[in-house]
């Protein structure tokens, strides 16, 4: 076709184990905006466009603009000749609405466990660790998050579950401070 839209693709990674993923977690990117449909093995799509509400991003208005005009098969208002310069700009604004949501995110979960430890000392969940350095990056499947741990003692085995018992939440820093169990 010769209908510009930002697709969003990422590499397949159905073959990886669990504890390769979580390797990934660490350096894993969002899928790259291209104006030219490849696979989104997160999706489990041969292509994909995102077009979500045309009134949070750009991106998503002028997808919903160019697939109005595929369905209705008149010309889009947008070439590929104007769609190039756009397209650095949709990725950078991208990273950082997805930075954004991750922060929000992480601040309510942070603040969901502090309201859990106002009616306990502490508590305790067992998670993979996915980096190896301080604040060790730990990832939290109950919450479908990841946090900053920081933790004394012994050092964390890279990919393996540990039992941590969580006993201090910094919303502000976005950092738990926890104590092995």
């Amino acid at each position: 076709h010769d209908y510009p839209i930002a697709f969003a693709n990422l590499p397949n990674t159905s073959n990886f184990t669990l504890q390769d993923k979580l390797r990934l977690l660490e350096d894993m990117k969002p899928a790259e905006l291209e104006s030219a449909p490849k696979q989104h093995a997160g999706m489990g799509l041969d292509c994909y466009v995102k077009a979500t509400s045309p009134l949070r991003r750009y991106g998503d208005l002028l997808a919903h603009y160019q697939l109005k005009h595929i369905i209705s098969r008149t010309t889009p208002p947008i070439k590929i000749k104007q769609f190039w310069p756009i397209l650095p700009r949709l990725r950078k604004n991208e990273l950082y609405l997805k930075r954004l949501q991750q922060s929000t995110t992480r601040f309510w979960v942070l603040t969901h466990i502090n309201q859990l430890l106002k009616t306990s000392d502490s508590m305790s969940v067992s998670t993979p660790a996915i980096s190896m350095h301080e604040p060790f990056l730990f990832y939290f499947p109950q919450w479908a998050v990841s946090l900053y741990v920081r933790m004394a003692g012994e050092p964390v085995e890279p990919y393996q579950a540990v039992t941590l018992k969580i006993t201090v939440v910094d919303t502000l820093r976005q950092l738990v401070t926890v104590q092995r169990a």
